[in-house]
């Protein structure tokens, strides 16, 4: 999978693209937002939006592979960022 270079969005945003090439293959989008709620609380999210004719075949790799290590990346910040 090649991925593009990590560019700020609006406001508080990262997004980059993944692709297998040739297009239209398997493409993720991963977004990370973080939104301030009121002062001194933010609201930070993870999204992952898969396409292509490929995620299909990949369905259960995402679901049993990719998103417990998503998971455990959240929860790591959230201890990080708590002192938790």
């Amino acid at each position: 999978m090649r991925s593009g270079t990590p560019w700020p969005g609006p406001g508080r945003e990262l997004r980059w693209i993944g692709r297998v090439p040739p297009g239209g293959i398997f493409t993720g989008v991963h977004t990370f937002t973080i939104q301030q709620v009121r002062p001194g609380v933010v609201l930070f999210t993870q999204r992952e939006d898969f396409t292509g004719v490929a995620v299909p075949f990949y369905e259960h790799w995402l679901h049993t592979d990719t998103l417990p290590m998503f998971k455990a990346m959240n929860t790591a910040l959230a201890h990080r960022v708590t002192g938790g």
